[in-house]
């Protein structure tokens, strides 16, 4: 996808090897639809961060205690409260790692185009026309944390990667 397309080289990581470290060795880890999680991933993520390391984490990751099935809180780690389902297209508003906005679209499988989401800590990259975040970055210890809670059209992630990851 768009990592590749971004020229960077990419590792597929389960949540077990994440757990035992093996992001560590890696400037970035991004979570894609990683809706169930273990104990202990967000705190293993947070530390990544805290060291340097920066995380990605789309509005469908991250979501559910996948041994309580319970939710997860990611104001510690994405400085994010998350809320309600978005379905309908929202414009996200250029910024400046994106010279041009975009309309979310509809995930295939689920129809979601985003999140709303309650700024705990993070601060706003890029916003919904109606000054809304959709993109939000949280500055821990020595790395960042990135939460789009907008869905991207592939055409317009992988132009806003590339600038990000250069940019850090």
């Amino acid at each position: 996808g768009a990592l590749t397309f971004a020229l960077v080289p990419t590792d597929v990581v389960n949540n077990a090897a994440l757990l035992s470290g093996a992001c560590d060795r890696h400037q970035a880890v991004l979570l894609r639809m990683c809706e169930r999680v273990q104990p202990g991933t967000l705190e293993k993520l947070e530390a990544f961060a805290r060291g340097g390391g920066i995380v990605l984490i789309d509005h469908g990751s991250l979501a559910i205690d996948d041994e309580h099935h319970t939710p997860l809180d990611l104001r510690p780690l994405a400085g994010v409260l998350v809320g309600r389902v978005l379905t309908n297209g929202l414009a996200v508003r250029a910024g400046d790692l994106l010279p041009d906005g975009f309309t979310t679209r509809p995930r295939l499988f689920d129809g979601h185009t985003g999140r709303a989401v309650e700024l705990s800590g993070a601060k706003i990259l890029m916003t919904y026309d109606d000054g809304t975040p959709a993109v939000t970055v949280h500055e821990l210890g020595k790395g960042r944390v990135y939460y789009f809670a907008a869905e991207w059209p592939e055409d317009g992630f992988q132009p806003f990667l590339t600038a990000l990851l250069g940019r850090n």
